[in-house]
């Protein structure tokens, strides 16, 4: 059973796949099967499900890693899968797409809904609550382009909610994003 993991409780519970156990008696017995994915001070995955295939494999999804784990008994490790390395971006989808007018316009409209949904609470160290776990978006800008995380907000990794933004508020967010160093 994947125990997804709380997102909004102050002690984090869950974050791991069990195997239940059923007794003679009818009492069940909970086994942790697949964990580590909660650390001290940090979350570094989210199982959702998993499924055994007929010969014992199990493949175990994160949606917070993005992921899919292939878990097998007693057999050699597969070849570790080498992700591709992360191609660089267009012009069309960084900032300098964007003339200096546009920018400042979309960084402005950005900032207003960044306020107006509240997004400090989880991004900003000095403003969120003391027992918010802070999520930086300092880096934001090495990892990603405008596109990608437009698409990041239209179906976003859990704990972050769904907001209704159409596109416009998406873009003008994302450049707000890619141009501000939030959560440093």
């Amino acid at each position: 059973v994947a125990l997804h993991g709380s997102w909004n409780r102050t002690e984090r519970d869950g974050y791991k796949v069990v195997s239940l156990h059923w007794q003679p008696d009818g009492d069940i017995i909970e086994r942790d099967f697949l964990s580590g994915f909660l650390g001290k001070d940090d979350v570094i995955g989210r199982p959702v499900d998993m499924v055994q295939t007929e010969d014992g494999v199990v493949f175990v999804s994160d949606d917070y890693a993005g992921v899919i784990y292939r878990i097998a008994y007693q057999e050699a490790p597969l070849t570790t899968v080498e992700r591709a390395p992360k191609k660089a971006l267009s012009s069309v989808d960084t900032l300098s797409a964007y003339s200096s007018s546009q920018q400042q316009q979309l960084q402005q409209q950005g900032k207003q809904l960044f306020q107006q949904y509240r997004c400090f609470t989880c991004h900003d160290a000095a403003r969120a609550k003391p027992s918010r776990r802070i999520v930086s978006l300092a880096a934001l800008s090495e990892k990603y382009g405008v596109q990608e995380v437009m698409s990041l907000m239209e179906t976003p990794t859990p704990p972050m909610p769904l907001y209704p933004f159409d596109e416009a508020q998406r873009e003008a967010l994302a450049v707000y994003l890619l141009a501000t160093p939030i959560g440093q």
